[in-house]
């Protein structure tokens, strides 16, 4: 018992271990998202201007050496390799390029950085370019793929008489851009750490709050659920202040004082079990133990009907009964409960000037009842919403009691015993609502054995909305 007891409090003492811990998971997340879509656009954009910053050197460097007047003299003297090719190795190597080629108009390469291939046709198109145009782009030559710009050289008389064609590797462009990369990852790492400790530092902050508020929760719980169980008591309350009333207005004084003894312990069972479920994080409606059935005199009927035939006629209403008392016999607490709480209900919707008809009779199979009103009716959206429990179509005023537990009181004690309830409208007219119910005997006995059987639900084959 007392190492359940020091479990509990663990559990208790650190409840939002894992809220916690989920609150900053989602934020690393957040910032690992963001900061990894900063880390590839920055990059894309890197690329791009590296990109754009060599064609643009290349493109400088393919105009300069066009236009120098050692190349347009050299590609028409007679041995031109001699004199171009230590002017193509000057411009590559303070140009910072990887090749530099010179052509005469037949495309034979007058220059380049490996001799074995001076003199050899070039390995790419320059048709375009000695047809005048310009050509910037990669292409993959003898040293592998580049980032070219091509020139037409044009002598003084403006006739074109070679091409002058630079270039830098793609494998040098993929080295900046990994010199790039690893300026940018020192950065990307301090981000992370920034962002890891600003969500830790948040979730720090917010726990605290978060803690309040889940103990809140808890509590406004235990007061819901609470509040729910003493609101069937309410309901189960009223009821038996008729069945009392009418004990002690028959003089039964020790049968009344039984009937409160059966009562006490086991309501106040209801209410703490009601609050225990609660504190153990619950919200369903409350299922425990109930007080058992005892019977009901006749005289706790007479007064409900008649303390509700009082209240119709205040308000210019009127009440019919049908009920045979010896034929329905003695009640139950629990038939009487079904009774008093569809009768209520008839009476508050029939409201001023209405009119409200019981029907009682007991058969074989149960406590048949029938409870019919003038109101406004129920429409077939809420027929199965009304015995669920909370839920009531009626409008709340300031001093009234907790609504929407008195239908769902009806449909427990028939779900319990077997029984079955309808929802439609009266015979007597288009406008209010009828009920009818049947409630089974709680030990029914077989006619053929005569032994004692276990209630079964009987089907209301010809019923409309069966509950």
């Amino acid at each position: 018992m007392v190492s359940g007891q020091k479990t509990v409090g663990r559990s208790a003492r650190y409840p939002s271990a894992p809220r916690r811990l989920t609150l900053l998971l989602v934020q690393v997340g957040i910032v690992f998202v963001c900061l990894g879509i900063t880390v590839i656009v920055a990059l894309m954009v890197q690329e791009r201007q590296i990109r754009a910053a060599t064609e643009e050197r290349v493109i400088r460097v393919a105009e300069s050496l066009s236009n120098l007047p050692v190349v347009r003299a050299g590609i028409t003297a007679p041995w031109p390799t001699g004199e171009l090719q230590p002017v193509a190795d000057l411009v590559a190597e303070a140009a910072g390029m990887d090749y530099v080629v010179i052509t005469d108009t037949a495309g034979i390469r007058l220059t380049h950085p490996n001799e074995s291939l001076v003199g050899e046709q070039v390995s790419t198109d320059h048709r375009r370019v000695l047809a005048g145009e310009h050509f910037v782009g990669v292409e993959a030559g003898t040293l592998g793929p580049t980032l070219r710009a091509k020139m037409p050289v044009y002598d003084t008389a403006g006739t074109v008489i070679g091409t002058a064609s630079v270039g830098i590797l793609e494998s040098a462009i993929a080295e900046d851009m990994r010199d790039g990369v690893a300026g940018l990852l020192p950065w990307a790492l301090g981000s992370l750490a920034v962002g890891i400790g600003a969500a830790a530092l948040v979730t720090m902050l917010l726990g605290r709050r978060l803690d309040r508020l889940a103990r809140d929760a808890r509590d406004l719980v235990v007061q819901r659920r609470v509040g729910a169980a003493l609101g069937e008591q309410s309901h189960e309350f009223t009821n038996r202040l008729h069945v009392l009333y009418g004990l002690l207005e028959d003089r039964e004084n020790d049968e009344a004082l039984d009937y409160i003894r059966t009562l006490v312990p086991v309501d106040a069972e209801v209410v703490s079990g009601a609050a225990a479920e609660a504190a153990a994080g619950g919200e369903a409606a409350y299922t425990g133990p109930r007080t058992a059935p005892t019977p009901v005199s006749r005289s706790g009927l007479r007064t409900l009907i008649e303390r509700h035939r009082i209240i119709l006629t205040e308000r210019g209403g009127i009440l019919e009964c049908d009920a045979d008392e010896v034929g329905v016999g003695n009640l139950d607490t629990e038939e009487f409960e079904v009774i008093a709480n569809l009768l209520s209900n008839a009476v508050d919707a029939a409201g001023p000037g209405g009119r409200v008809e019981l029907r009682l009779a007991r058969g074989a199979e149960g406590l048949s009842i029938r409870v019919s009103d003038s109101g406004t009716g129920i429409s077939r959206a809420d027929r199965e919403r009304i015995f669920e429990h909370g839920f009531s179509t009626k409008a709340r005023g300031e001093r009234d009691l907790p609504r929407g537990f008195g239908l769902a009181l009806v449909a427990r004690v028939l779900e319990n015993r077997g029984g079955w309830i309808t929802v439609g409208e009266p015979v007597y007219g288009s406008s209010g609502t009828r009920m009818d119910a049947l409630v089974p005997p709680l030990y029914p006995v077989d006619a053929t054995t005569g032994r004692v059987q276990n209630p079964v639900a009987i089907d209301p084959d010809s019923r409309e909305e069966p509950r």
